[in-house]
């Protein structure tokens, strides 16, 4: 048996094999970070809010948070809260943004075009992880309230509200 092994040639195309196939996954541990660094792998941000969004109009005072996605103005310019209501049961004024201290990463109503409160603007091209936190009352100073509750002093738009007895919901980003 070990006399056939020492022919010459015979475990050559074996060791070659797996030379080739240690190759292949170094370079594939080279390229693979950089082809998925520009990939939004995580979901669409406005699909996640929505998701999300249409749970929590029912369940007044929950803090949930959406799935994690990558955002990035590369492949998001903005949300607006008319995206994010189809299928809710609530309408596009009855929803704000707030972008609780993530001033690099967000803006909101930055110019004429985004009406204050109602458009969430990406600012940075690199791709960065969040999850977004959505809060819904059955009224403006029901909601108030549970900002303060769940103690989120960073949270400022609530004063947007104004005085409503329906359904206002807030949502905000939170970095991962």
């Amino acid at each position: 048996m070990f006399n056939k092994l020492k022919e010459k040639g015979q475990a050559f195309s074996t060791f070659q094999l797996l030379i080739a196939a240690v190759v292949a996954l170094a370079i594939l541990g080279v390229l693979l970070p950089m082809i998925t660094k520009n990939i939004n792998i995580g979901g669409d941000v406005t699909d996640s809010i929505n998701t999300t969004l249409k749970t929590q109009v029912s369940n007044y005072g929950n803090l949930a948070y959406t799935d994690e996605v990558k955002v990035s103005s590369k492949n998001t310019e903005f949300v607006s809260t008319s995206s994010i209501v189809a299928g809710t049961g609530i309408d596009s004024n009855q929803v704000y943004f707030d972008i609780a201290g993530n001033d690099n990463f967000f803006a909101i109503g930055s110019s004429d075009t985004y009406t204050t409160g109602k458009t969430l603007k990406m600012k940075s091209s690199e791709n960065t992880k969040f999850k977004f936190g959505i809060l819904c009352a059955d009224s403006s100073n029901s909601l108030i309230k549970i900002i303060n509750d769940y103690d989120l002093v960073e949270l400022d738009t609530y004063e947007e509200f104004g005085e409503t007895d329906a359904t206002v919901c807030v949502i905000f980003p939170k970095k991962i």
